[in-house]
């Protein structure tokens, strides 16, 4: 794509870019929170958790790595968390990843 004169880089460099800065989707989660932290002093994991539609015990172990996310969980938290559809789309190709690995370890 050109805009102005100056080619710039392609949907998917740009996918790839944040995929870099993102180590797993409990980052993303992460960083939501945090930006929502910032916004309202007194911000709570309790609070975060009533947003994306989960228990606080269960965003607990999520976060903890002693639970997942479904693909399906993982969409309707990205729709709650307004993510954009590029970072929508990561969030849960990361979640799909952990949950493909995971399946790999048991059977090996």
């Amino acid at each position: 794509m050109v805009l102005g004169g100056v080619s710039l880089p392609s949907r998917h460099w740009l996918n790839r870019l944040i995929l870099m800065e993102i180590e797993d989707y409990r980052s993303l989660l992460r960083r939501e929170y945090d930006v929502l932290r910032r916004k309202r002093a007194g911000y709570s994991w309790a609070g975060f958790a009533k947003k994306v539609g989960l228990s606080s015990t269960h965003l607990n172990d999520i976060m903890k790595g002693r639970s997942g996310l479904s693909v399906a969980k993982a969409k309707s938290v990205a729709s709650k968390l307004n993510l954009d559809r590029t970072r929508e789309m990561i969030f849960c190709d990361l979640v799909e990843k952990e949950r493909y690995f995971k399946k790999l370890w048991t059977y090996s």
